[in-house]
C-alpha cells in the first residue's frame, strides 16, 4: 500500500473506532508513518523487540530521564540585554 492509502486507510480506522459508541479495537503493525491523525480517545502503545535492542536496556532509567526533561523549568532565552545573573 502506498503512503496516500496508508493514510486514507487510517483516517478512515480513526473516524470509524473513535466514536463514543464505538468497540475497543487494536491496530498492530510494523510501522506508522509520520504525521497521521490521531484522537483523543485513542491511546498508543510501541513495543519494540528485535536484535538491535540492546540485551542491558534498563526501561526505568529511561523513564526517569524523559520524567525529568518533562518536569523541568522552561529555561529563559538569554538576550544581549537580559541575564539571570544579579549582581549581590
Amino acid at each position: 500500500m502506498d503512503r496516500r492509502a496508508e493514510r486514507w486507510v487510517h483516517d478512515q480506522l480513526v473516524e470509524t473506532t473513535c466514536r463514543e459508541s464505538a468497540s475497543q479495537y487494536f491496530l498492530i503493525t510494523p510501522k506508522l508513518l509520520f504525521g497521521l491523525k490521531y484522537h483523543p480517545l485513542m491511546r498508543v502503545l510501541c513495543v519494540n523487540n528485535g536484535d538491535w535492542i540492546p540485551p542491558a536496556f534498563k526501561l526505568g532509567y529511561w523513564l526517569d530521564k524523559t520524567k525529568l526533561r518533562l518536569n523541568a523549568p522552561k529555561l529563559t532565552k538569554l538576550t544581549p540585554h537580559t541575564s539571570n545573573i544579579t549582581s549581590t
